[in-house]
């Protein structure tokens, strides 16, 4: 007798409304086929236009622009260029969800167990992700174009913003060219002016270059306090020896399909 196959189940593509970290609020959907060709590209990827390119595609409608009405087009499209980087970081997110559930399952590498370091399967939940919502002051001065003070004891007073998504893009270019100084680099970037340097960048990084390392900190620590978005780093404990590591969120492929085929495509093809 001849045997059909059984019958898989599909999850249908789910349409959405979200609320982000800075209030912009609307219609988000799932990955169509169409989507597959941005997430395999690697020229996106290279760009760092990867995630404003999928969220740009999923994003359906605009329900309040939040801090963003300046950049709704004629067509009510919003430029996703210009929406702060905790947002599309948030609706990609999303995005996700409205594809395959919040459940997403990824491969821890390697244990951090110098004695283990064994590779194992993790699984956590993208709704439970802590998310930082934007901060009020930090919004308003974001809406008026104007940079937000920051004060670090030991450093003279600081004008600084939060990343954009041209940011993202700036940076990829940077990781090409100076990747040992891709954070030094994103440091500098979220400063406006400093007082008694200037505004001129270079001038910055050879300020920020020159900092001792726990001021440094402080100065990171302070900059990011401007972001929003979901918290993306966690821990997790390898089942083999017990060991507690910190990880950050990994794109691989199966984030985006669960097939097996495009997984071992993008493998191939040196999906990062």
């Amino acid at each position: 007798p001849f045997a059909f196959p059984r019958q898989a189940r599909v999850k249908e593509v789910q349409v959405i409304e979200i609320e982000c970290p800075s209030g912009l609020r609307g219609i988000i959907r799932g990955f169509k086929v169409k989507d597959e060709a941005l997430y395999l590209d690697q020229n996106l990827v290279r760009q760092g236009r990867y995630i404003g390119s999928l969220v740009a595609s999923c994003w359906e409608q605009t329900l309040d622009p939040g801090p963003y009405e300046n950049l709704l087009g004629v067509s009510g499209k919003l430029d996703w260029d210009g929406v702060l980087q905790g947002d599309r970081y948030f609706a990609f997110l999303k995005a996700r969800v409205a594809t395959r559930g919040p459940e997403y399952e990824f491969e821890i590498q390697q244990c951090g167990n110098g004695a283990c370091r064994r590779r194992y399967d993790w699984a956590c939940n993208l709704d439970e992700l802590p998310v930082r919502k934007l901060d009020p002051a930090v919004k308003a001065a974001f809406m008026a174009g104007e940079s937000s003070a920051l004060e670090i004891e030991g450093l003279p007073a600081i004008l600084c913003r939060p990343l954009i998504g041209r940011d993202e893009q700036w940076m990829a270019r940077v990781a090409e060219k100076e990747p040992t100084k891709l954070l030094l680099w994103a440091t500098v970037r979220r400063i406006v002016k400093i007082e008694g340097v200037g505004n001129d960048a270079r001038k910055i990084k050879d300020f920020v270059e020159n900092l001792d390392g726990a001021v440094a900190d402080a100065l990171r620590d302070g900059l990011e306090e401007l972001d929003c978005g979901p918290e993306n780093v966690f821990e997790v404990q390898c089942p083999q020896c017990g060991y507690y590591q910190q990880v950050t969120l990994p794109f691989e492929p199966t984030f985006f399909s669960g097939r097996k085929r495009l997984q071992r495509k993008a493998d191939a093809i040196g999906f990062a």
